[in-house]
């Protein structure tokens, strides 16, 4: 039997990245020296809180009671939805300071954040595979929709730094 994720447990990994990725957004906010710039870092970590509370609405209308993370008839599992989110490029240090240095310019931090952008929907994508097809498959593409918001955002806000 194939083992997936239910969409509730894909909205709690949602939860997690989005938790991280508020920290991360803020820690760019502080070294950034250009004003714009760290408001349009501080308004993406505002996002960041935003779809958290949307993916936990999400959630709650998904649940599955008697179902734990990840579970087969066989007694398989795959790892916890929490684990899962620490696989996501807003990872368990969403902040790791090879990315984000007080020398970074404006630049250099949004290069990082459109980069953590483009990975994080390719790891919606990824975990597209662990999700039955259909509906649930169609709540991750309104993820991965608004993760791509944050990239449009971001490489406009790169042009204008070049």
């Amino acid at each position: 039997m194939t083992l997936t994720y239910s969409a509730f447990e894909v909205f709690e990994i949602a939860e997690q990245v989005e938790r991280n990725g508020t920290k991360f957004y803020r820690a760019a906010a502080r070294i950034a020296r250009d004003t714009q710039v760290c408001k349009i870092l501080l308004d993406l970590a505002e996002w960041e809180i935003r779809h958290e509370k949307v993916f936990a609405r999400m959630k709650r209308g998904n649940e599955e009671p008697g179902r734990g993370p990840g579970t087969a008839e066989s007694g398989e599992t795959l790892p916890d939805p929490k684990a899962m989110a620490g696989l996501a490029v807003f990872s368990i240090k969403a902040c790791p300071d090879w990315q984000l240095r007080s020398e970074n310019t404006q630049t250099d931090v949004l290069k990082v954040a459109v980069k953590n952008e483009r990975d994080t929907v390719a790891f919606y994508n990824g975990l597209k595979s662990f999700v039955c097809a259909g509906a649930e498959q169609g709540k991750i593409d309104d993820i991965i929709r608004e993760e791509m918001r944050h990239i449009t955002i971001l490489e406009r806000l790169l042009n204008k730094t070049d």
